[in-house]
């Protein structure tokens, strides 16, 4: 596989006020921000990592979404933890946390018409692409389910066809551009 080189790359980080370890990060934009950033722009790759709660990670994946290229991709961390402990309500720092991520990108990610997968890594590695069409966000969407449900949901779907290996994902791709 060829080595890809990108011609520039801009990087977007809003400001937490639930985490800020080193004092207030006022220069940052404010999750609400986002939306005016960057305006009309579009990206081959858009990597996002929200702060994991609901609201953030819903808005922070419907911007990074609408910033895709036709026939880009969107990447996205925390997308399928691998222990309860890493849902639900921030615990503090020193410790891993997913909180409602990867909810927000089952949601987004099934309301596209664009191929899509997790890559069963690092907490879960949620691609969506290539993008084809950018779909509308569901339709009002509400709370997500608890951490429990969510547990329960995930082990659920620990043989899903959407869940991958990262060796799989490799073998896929390598196998589309041998093409």
């Amino acid at each position: 596989m060829a080595n890809l080189a990108f011609d520039r790359n801009e990087l977007v980080v809003t400001r937490t006020p639930e985490y800020e370890p080193y004092g207030a990060a006022t220069h940052l934009p404010m999750i609400g921000e986002l939306p005016g950033l960057l305006p009309g722009e579009q990206f081959d790759v858009v990597f996002a990592d929200p702060w994991h709660t609901m609201c953030e990670s819903r808005l922070a994946l419907r911007w990074a979404i609408d910033h895709v290229a036709p026939g880009g991709w969107l990447v996205v961390h925390d997308c399928w933890p691998h222990q309860p402990e890493l849902l639900g309500p921030y615990r503090g720092s020193g410790s891993p946390w997913c909180g409602d991520t990867g909810w927000a990108f089952q949601e987004l990610a099934r309301a596209q018409g664009n191929p899509w997968c997790v890559i069963d890594d690092d907490f879960g590695i949620g691609v969506i692409g290539p993008v084809v069409q950018t779909c509308p966000a569901p339709a009002a969407p509400g709370a997500a389910p608890d951490a429990a449900q969510q547990w329960d949901w995930l082990l659920a779907h620990r043989d899903a066809p959407w869940l991958v290996t990262p060796q799989a994902w490799f073998a896929e791709l390598q196998a589309a551009h041998a093409h």
